[in-house]
């Protein structure tokens, strides 16, 4: 009978029970680092990235607010100047007069009062307090009408008051 060898016993180089042993790579192995292996960073979100900055750039425009919103160089003395009250007119009834229209009885740097009986008196007394049609320049170009009882109209119409159109707002009765 043959004597039993190992399968690799007629390979050159190879040692009957013997432990392989491992290949040494060629490579550099590579340092041991002290405390942990650095992570990789995962970039930031745009969309973080975008809310940073709106709220850097809010934060500057409160600073900026707060450390240059102070008005003008000069301070307001006194009350705001006060127009007289327009007369009257001869056909006019006696219950239509500048105080029952809520002309403006009283003003302040910043505010003026328009006070009348009820809405249709203090949109008429709004009117004109801004046009007080004493000359034909101060007249309004248009004039808008709305229904006491139609109060969303009055909202739309509201905006016709800027300019351009700068058309005051009158309410009528129905």
């Amino acid at each position: 009978m043959a004597r039993e060898q190992p399968i690799n016993a007629g390979v050159p180089g190879a040692r009957p029970h013997a432990s392989p042993t491992p290949k040494r790579s060629t490579k550099p192995k590579p340092k041991p680092s002290r405390g942990r292996a650095p992570k990789r960073r995962q970039p930031i979100p745009t969309a973080l990235k975008a809310i940073a900055g709106l709220f850097a750039l809010a934060i500057v425009f409160i600073v900026a607010a707060i450390l240059g919103g102070g008005g003008g160089s000069e301070p307001v003395t006194g009350p705001a100047p006060v127009g007289e009250a327009p007369s009257t007119p001869a056909d006019a009834p006696p219950t239509q007069t500048p105080e029952d229209l809520g002309y403006p009885a009283f003003a302040t740097a910043n505010t003026t009062r328009v006070g009348g009986a009820d809405p249709a008196a203090n949109a008429a007394g709004a009117a004109l307090a801004v046009y007080p049609s004493v000359t034909a320049a101060q007249q309004p170009d248009a004039v808008t009408v709305v229904d006491a009882d139609e109060w969303r109209t009055a909202i739309a119409a509201a905006v016709l008051m800027a300019p351009p159109v700068a058309a005051p707002l009158l309410i009528s009765e129905a």
